[in-house]
């Protein structure tokens, strides 16, 4: 798979996030959220879906996939717990203050992309 064409989208949103493009998993993470929502079937089991091809993909491990993702959701944690706490189901993690497993946290990174895109498309589309 290529960059593909909302692979900037992704960058700005992990930049805005406090994540740096120095962090060996922002590539890593920006190319795993592509892959999950070229198919959101590949959420559902993470660690043999995802992890396995992005690994390949930067001829690493999947642990060493994991574990830069698990360090990106981290640094993403610490800038904004509030958004993140929302978008993996909102009250229980509010309430425990805890901070979300990376399974979790990584689904709630592919939410806000896809819904900062498909935000983006509408508002291209009623701008014509």
């Amino acid at each position: 798979m290529t960059e593909d064409h909302c692979m900037p989208g992704i960058h700005q949103i992990l930049r805005n996030l406090g994540i740096s493009s120095s962090y060996n998993g922002f590539p890593q993470t920006a190319y795993a959220i592509q892959l999950a929502i070229d198919d959101s079937d590949r959420l559902r089991l993470i660690t043999k879906h995802i992890y396995p091809d992005v690994a390949s993909y930067y001829s690493t491990t999947w642990s060493a996939v994991e574990r830069n993702i698990r360090t990106v959701v981290t640094v993403a944690w610490k800038n904004d717990p509030l958004l993140l706490e929302e978008l993996a189901g909102g009250p229980p993690l509010t309430q425990a203050h805890q901070q979300p497993v990376p399974v979790h946290s990584f689904g709630s990174l592919v939410k806000l992309i896809l819904l900062n895109s498909q935000m983006m498309h509408k508002s291209r589309t009623e701008d014509f």
